[in-house]
């Protein structure tokens, strides 16, 4: 399967820990952008996929309840389908 991948920022996804199931992405910021707590915020990637037909990419929030065990357990995450591209 090959999905074409364009990065505003020249870094592309990649696995940061061995034995992850998915890809770490980053922010892509042109000025600093605090998020308080029990805020949400759209946080911009500057990544662009090229989906295949039939798949779908999915952006979840990174795990840290190992790290803040007072946090959430519920993470948002955004689901992106080929349907959703202009082609």
């Amino acid at each position: 399967m090959e999905i074409k991948v364009k990065s505003l920022t020249g870094i592309l996804p990649e696995y940061e820990t061995e034995g992850s199931a998915g890809m770490d992405i980053r922010a892509h910021l042109e000025n600093p952008m605090e998020i308080k707590p029990g805020e949400r915020a759209l946080v911009p990637t500057g990544l662009f996929l090229e989906i295949p037909k039939g798949c779908e990419v999915q952006i979840r929030a990174r795990n840290d309840r190992q790290r803040l065990p007072r946090r959430s357990k519920s993470c948002a995450y955004k689901l992106g389908q080929r349907s959703f591209c202009d082609t």
